[in-house]
């Protein structure tokens, strides 16, 4: 039904676009493309700024109908500073230039699109004087005034910003006399005071700033006198004789206090700085103690000893600590990391550092950006060991990177720490937003977006097989139907007749997604860490032991200290109640009729209640998860990780007749029923082989084997795995040519290695199954889902889980897709250990044609390699040094011959294990 549908659409589309692609253009767009929509630009910043402010111009630009390809800024006219001006493709950065009057810097953007059409757009921003009279605001502090000691008062002041400008901030400070009582806030244009008691008429005097949103201030003074009318003596207070110190020293601050007619209520001794932070310990009591910290020189610390009386009166006295520096031993930046320092849009992450001090001094830290091109983020908790930000949305793969410096006072440290971010894939479209915009990536029609472009369907008119003509990719990509239209060769021919009868072949070759080989995913060492687990795994809810339940499978694989276990039941029964196996041909028939006897409902949900079993099975510690097995028992098995929808062989034409249905689900949108949310693994290939036996006297079935490994474009990038163990058994020697990973790897497919325990009984995670190793930055389920995406894992043999192995090439690690110009040496290294030590094994180099390139047997392997002139895969096939089997298989690591290396993969939009 999914496959008529999608066909319908498209004609429907088709004949949509095709009508309506001609008519009188009266556009703006580039007259080379009269269908093209021009794109648009916008820019947005400050109108005014002041002399060396850092200025940002953040620019939108859209395609309504493609993609912004070019984006240039220029400076029009003015001068900006010539050390700060840089440029991405949506900021432009500068620093305000000193001034003697105002001057205007004119900035212009200017967007390019995929088909030539131009948009520009212009900003003009206004440099100010900062120490021009004329420019900064007029503020009144009000009026001078005599007011009583002890009463309150309000203090109201008014402020006007000049040239269209507003107040952005207000600060009232006490400029002399008795410290007043602040009764809530100073940066608003009402302060409220309690005036103190003084001696005698005592004048005080408070400034208001005005900054306006330009940063230029202007500010005002305003005298209260306090007037002596209540009949208190004021304490008496003598804060005690200047000391001078060395730093380190126990300095003893010792005062006296007393009220001539009555008693003291209150003392406390202040600081009167706030650089640096001391501990000053009984600091409300006559005798206060603090260690005197140490300076690049000799330096006066002000103390005030305060004292209230019992009606209010206060008094202070002020005494000087005078320190004399010593030599200093600059703190030290012990450790410093992004965690992760690989990460994706949107992603939370920490930024880390410890400092010491070999004098013990007190340590300061701050975190900052580093000025350059990379979007501003705002630093949370920035004066702290731990901080952390949140990354922007992003276009491309970014560096961010960070300044952590530890300062004691006198001295300080610095280190620059790296955070590599890409993109993410955009969220799933809204299905409404299909009817609008059908061709949209996400929608169903998305995979038809080339084929009905009328552009591309003119450039047909000269032949199928005309570059940039829709169906000579198709064409290309399927040799058969290339030999009918070049030679006409009749095996060629009856290839293109299937796909006449059968249109839904077409699909198959429309690729939604690139292909693996057209980008190479994140990676950063220090960010990964390995995570074994169980893959594919059976109960009763397909034909696994009676009575048991995916539950199970969690609870025992975490029990055994495992990091992560797939349920992957058979799709056929997962809408059935039933349990399907030899062992209900027996007394315990009845027992199969309901698959769940711990939940006799959940029977009835299969596919629901294993979701809701792994998010109750899943910890910080552990990650369950839900997949199934497609099961064709002609062209084979096909594991289905992170799925939201299932789709079952059985009761569609995937059973016995063709693969298409498969595919097309696995590419239609999961919002819409399918699969192109989910990650494949082909599983233990060649064992489906009862008609392949039948016909191999003539040939054998061309659709063994996933119709012979054929290669799906749409599907690459999402085809992650082949099965190389399984359950107690090693597949990959059994392959054409001694090694299926090879032959899958020979026919296009970019895969990885995978274990499978394959297990139908109750003993899930036992040693004696093999285990899959994930290289991933958490146990978290959309991390472990990024890591089979970037084909970072490993395959180990049963008894083998305390195996582990390294690989990487150019210092990328397995998976990687690494474009280097042809001939260019790089460094392989490979390394085998067990429980933490090297063991002696054969490690295979294996290359095209299952070629073992090089071999070692020892447990590190150290050589280099040559880029060649076309893409070429090598994966590490480890045997044991005895017996001379394979114990584990590396994911490959692919070379290919290019200037430039590849773009970062985009990190996989969130999921949510699978569950919805």
């Amino acid at each position: 039904m999914q496959r008529s549908l999608a066909l319908h659409a498209i004609c429907a589309s088709a004949w949509l676009v095709t009508a309506c692609g001609g008519g009188d253009d009266r556009s703006t767009s580039s007259p080379t493309d009269s269908a093209n929509i021009a794109p648009t630009v916008e820019l947005s910043g400050p109108s005014q700024v002041v002399e060396g402010d850092d200025v940002l111009v953040s620019a939108s630009a859209d395609d309504p109908d493609g993609t912004i390809t070019r984006f240039d800024w220029t400076v029009s006219s003015g001068t900006v500073a010539p050390q700060s001006p840089s440029s991405t493709r949506h900021e432009y950065r500068f620093r305000a230039p000193d001034v003697s009057q105002p001057e205007t810097i004119e900035l212009t953007a200017t967007v390019v699109d995929d088909a030539g059409a131009s948009a520009s757009a212009v900003y003009n921003v206004t440099v100010l004087d900062n120490d021009d009279p004329a420019e900064a605001p007029e503020v009144s502090a009000g009026a001078d005034r005599s007011v009583e000691e002890a009463s309150t008062l309000e203090l109201v002041g008014t402020a006007t910003a000049k040239g269209g400008r507003s107040i952005r901030e207000l600060e009232w400070a006490q400029l002399s006399g008795p410290t007043a009582e602040v009764d809530g806030a100073t940066d608003q244009n009402i302060l409220r005071l309690t005036l103190p008691q003084v001696a005698e008429d005592t004048p005080l005097s408070f400034r208001l700033t005005a900054t306006d949103s330009a940063g230029v201030q202007g500010t005002d003074t305003v005298r209260v006198t306090v007037l002596d009318v209540v009949a208190n003596a004021l304490p008496i207070v003598d804060a005690g004789s200047g000391q001078t110190v060395t730093a380190g020293d126990e300095v003893t601050l010792r005062g006296t206090a007393g009220d001539p007619d009555g008693s003291i209520a209150e003392l406390r001794w202040e600081p009167r700085f706030t650089d640096p932070a001391i501990e000053l310990l009984g600091v409300d009591t006559l005798e206060a103690v603090f260690t005197a910290p140490n300076f690049s020189e000799q330096t006066e610390l002000n103390f005030a000893l305060v004292a209230i009386d019992n009606e209010g009166g206060r008094a202070e006295d002020m005494t000087v600590v005078t320190v004399l520096p010593i030599a200093n031993t600059p703190p030290s930046i012990d450790s410093a990391l992004a965690d992760p320092a690989t990460a994706f849009s949107g992603d939370n992450a920490a930024l880390r550092a410890q400092a010491s001090d070999a004098d013990a001094d007190p340590i300061a830290l701050s975190w900052n950006q580093v000025e350059d091109a990379a979007p501003r983020v705002a630093i949370r908790d920035a004066n702290t060991a731990d901080a952390g930000i949140t990354l922007p949305k992003l276009d491309e793969q970014t560096a961010f990177q960070f300044d952590i410096t530890a300062s004691d006072g006198i001295d300080s440290a610095s280190r620059t720490v790296t955070l590599q971010a890409t993109a993410r894939e955009e969220a799933e479209p809204n299905p409404l937003s299909c009817l609008f915009n059908p061709l949209q990536p996400g929608c169903p029609l998305a995979p038809a977006a080339d084929l009905l472009d009328p552009a591309a369907f003119a450039l047909c008119a000269a032949g199928p097989l005309t570059p940039g003509c829709p169906f000579s990719e198709l064409i290309i990509a399927d040799p058969q139907l290339l030999a009918c239209l070049t030679d006409l060769d009749p095996d060629g021919c009856i290839g293109l007749l299937t796909s006449l009868t059968d249109p839904s072949y077409l699909l198959e070759r429309i690729p939604p997604d690139a292909p693996a080989n057209t980008c190479t995913p994140l990676y950063d060492a220090a960010s990964f860490e390995p995570y074994i687990g169980a893959v594919h795994e059976h109960t009763g809810y397909s034909d696994g032991t009676i009575n048991t339940r995916p539950a199970d499978v969690f609870a025992k694989v975490a029990e055994r200290g495992y990091d992560f276990a797939f349920s992957t039941e058979h799709s056929d029964n997962t809408r059935l109640p039933l349990t399907v196996t030899g062992d209900c041909a027996s007394a315990q028939l009845l027992e199969c009729v309901i698959a769940d006897d711990d939940n006799p409902v959940d029977s009835f949900f299969k596919w629901q209640a294993t979701a809701e079993q792994a998010a109750a099975a899943t910890t910080d510690a552990f990650t369950a998860l839900r997949g199934f097995e497609w099961t064709s028992d002609r062209f084979g098995h096909i594991n289905v990780l992170f799925s939201r929808n299932v789709i079952n062989a059985k009761t569609t034409s995937g059973y016995a007749v063709s693969m298409t249905e498969f595919w097309q689900w696995l590419l239609y949108p999961a919002q819409f029923g399918g699969g192109a949310d989910g990650l494949i693994s082909f599983n233990h290939p060649g064992r489906e082989d009862d008609i392949e036996g039948i016909l191999d006297p003539i040939g054998g079935d061309p659709a063994y084997t996933f119709n012979d490994f054929r290669f799906v474009p749409g599907a690459d990038y999402r085809t992650v795995g082949l099965e190389v163990f399984g359950k107690g058994s090693e597949y990959d020697s059994g392959g054409p040519g001694g090694s299926w990973l090879a032959y899958a790897l020979d026919k296009g497919w970019h895969v990885g290695a995978v274990s499978s325990e394959d297990h139908h009984g109750t003993d899930w995670g036992a040693s004696n199954l093999p285990k899959t190793v994930l290289i991933a930055r958490s146990v978290a389920a959309d991390d472990l889902r990024e890591a089979m995406l970037a084909r970072r894992m490993y395959a180990v043999a049963q008894r083998y889980d305390d195996l582990r192995i390294g690989f990487t090439i150019d210092g990328a690690p397995m998976g990687a897709r690494l474009r280097r110009p042809a001939g260019s040496e790089l460094a392989l290294e490979a390394w085998v250990e067990r429980g933490g030590t090297a063991l002696p094994a054969v490690i295979e180099l294996v290359t095209a044609g299952n070629t073992t390139m090089m071999q070692s047997e020892t447990a590190n392997l150290a050589v280099d390699v040559t880029v060649p002139d076309a893409e070429r895969y090598v994966f590490l096939r480890i045997k044991d040094a005895e017996t001379g089997r394979p114990i584990a298989f590396s994911s490959p690591i692919w070379l290919m011959p290019g200037n430039e290396p590849l773009p970062a993969c985009e990190g996989p939009a969130p999921q949510s294990n699978g569950l919805l």
